[in-house]
Parts: C-alpha cells; sequence; structure tokens
C-alpha cells in the first residue's frame, strides 16, 4: 500500500516531531506459519484481527496491508496523514486485536513543533 511521509512506530516514538509534514502509523500482526498450529494464520488473517489507532480520541480510518514474506503474513493497518498534524501534543492509542481478543493496548504522546 502507498504511503505518506515518515513511519511513526508507536513502540518507538520520535522525539518532537515537525507539526504539518507527511507521516503514516502502520501496525499489526505478523501472521507467521507457526509447525503444529495450521489454524494461526488462518485465525490471524480474518477481519477479527485487527490494529485500530485511536488519535485525540476519535478512532482513525485505516487500510489492511498485507505482505508475503517467506513464512509469514505481516497484516498490518494503514494511516495516512498527507498532511500531517498541527502544532501541539498529540495522543495516538494503538489497540491490537487478535481474533476478536485486545491482546495489547499502547498509548503514546508525541509533541509536534
Amino acid at each position: 500500500m502507498p504511503t505518506t511521509g515518515t513511519r511513526i512506530a508507536l513502540f518507538v516514538p520520535p522525539p518532537p516531531f515537525p507539526a504539518s509534514t507527511p507521516f503514516y502509523v502502520d501496525q499489526g500482526f505478523a501472521c507467521q506459519v507457526i509447525v503444529g498450529d495450521p489454524d494461526y494464520v488462518g485465525d490471524c488473517m480474518t477481519a477479527s484481527t485487527h490494529f485500530d489507532l485511536w488519535l485525540d480520541g476519535g478512532q482513525q480510518p485505516a487500510t489492511v496491508d498485507i505482505d508475503n514474506a517467506p513464512g509469514a503474513y505481516p497484516k498490518r493497518d494503514l494511516t495516512n496523514y498527507p498532511n500531517g498534524l498541527s502544532a501541539g501534543s498529540h495522543t495516538f492509542v494503538g489497540v491490537f486485536v487478535f481474533d476478536g481478543v485486545v491482546t495489547q493496548t499502547v498509548t503514546v504522546t508525541i509533541l509536534f513543533t
């Protein structure tokens, strides 16, 4: 999927990020082929496995981005911000949902200058 600007990774947030500068958030799951668990990839690839991104309290639209890698199918949800964000602090909340169950939540506040 096409992206805009620089990737912001929620697990390694940037120091202050330039305001009005394009960026994207692309997070999700590595749907690995696991020997002895043939259902894992299937469970990982369903619509009930996804990454939800919230920005300043509002859920953000995303596009499913699936790649084909040796032994895995990385499945991520991509949100582009082609115009960046306004100056100030913005809070991102990422919710990882695997097969309908929340497995992890990460909250990051980033200063845009």
